[in-house]
């Protein structure tokens, strides 16, 4: 999106997949949008199971700490292994939903063994996003959602009371080292203007799970060709050849008339 907005006659067809387009650096959104995700059975298991990990916290932080250290990730800019933890529960939903490997059945209840509460939470969750080592790895994208496309906030609703070291719900601790962002939205008012207007030959592809889908770009009616596509039950990892076959059909399609005929073949190919 943001490509075409800068060179609009740079290519012919533009093809954003997971294409938000956020108005703040805690779009306002996302939560809401999470909190209508699937059945109401399942998100009533991931806030119960957020609340029951921390409530093992002092049991499972040794553990957790062990792992760290085994895989040599630090955790100085977030603010310490406790505030890690912490902040991987908060981070617990917004993973299961945007890449959906797991299903609701395997979230474990109160009764489940610590180890198994542990092997969980870290395979929807993982440590190292929270860790120096993770938060190096993406310094750009987090200078860039700090400042212009923005980011979003946790949902801590009947969870307050178990957090000891989260001081404030912040991602300022992803900044570059040396930086101090600071979140304009006028750029992203700008892009968004543009493609309502001029964005023609766009395909904008989404997972109806997929959180980043609560910020999804709408285009406006009659300004321009644009197709938006969002998968049934999709995920991040929502694709053109995953999509069904009425919907893959619909976007082939376009990219054969916007591209010539010859194309639409290769493309059925």
């Amino acid at each position: 999106m943001y490509y075409k907005y800068f060179y609009p006659n740079d290519v012919v067809v533009a093809v954003p997949y997971v294409a938000p387009l956020n108005f703040s650096d805690d779009d306002s959104r996302v939560n809401p949008f999470i909190q209508n995700i699937g059945r109401a059975d399942c998100r009533n298991k991931i806030r119960d199971f957020q609340i029951e990990i921390l409530k093992k916290k002092d049991a499972l932080l040794p553990a957790f700490s062990r792992l760290a250290n085994e895989h040599n990730y630090h955790f100085d800019y977030v603010g310490g292994v406790e505030a890690a933890f912490e902040y991987s529960v908060l981070e617990y939903p917004f993973a299961f939903w945007q890449w959906g490997f797991i299903p609701c059945s395997e979230i474990p209840d109160e009764a489940a063994a610590d180890s198994t509460f542990l092997k969980h939470f870290l395979s929807v969750s993982p440590m190292d996003y929270f860790a120096n080592e993770g938060i190096r790895q993406f310094w750009p994208f987090f200078y860039q959602a700090l400042t212009e496309i923005g980011y979003y906030g946790y949902d801590t609703t009947g969870m307050g009371q178990y957090f000891d070291a989260i001081n404030g719900l912040t991602f300022s601790f992803c900044a570059p080292e040396g930086t101090h962002p600071k979140f304009d939205k006028k750029k992203m008012l700008k892009v968004d203007k543009f493609l309502k207007n001029k964005g023609n030959n766009m395909i904008y592809i989404y997972g109806e799970y997929d959180p980043w889908s609560s910020t999804a770009f709408v285009p406006k009616d009659g300004k321009t060709n644009a197709l938006k596509v969002v998968k049934a039950g999709g995920s991040h990892t929502t694709r053109i050849l995953n999509l069904p076959e009425d919907q893959r059909t619909q976007v082939l399609d376009s990219l054969g008339k916007w591209l010539g005929s010859k194309n639409n073949r290769n493309l059925q190919e």
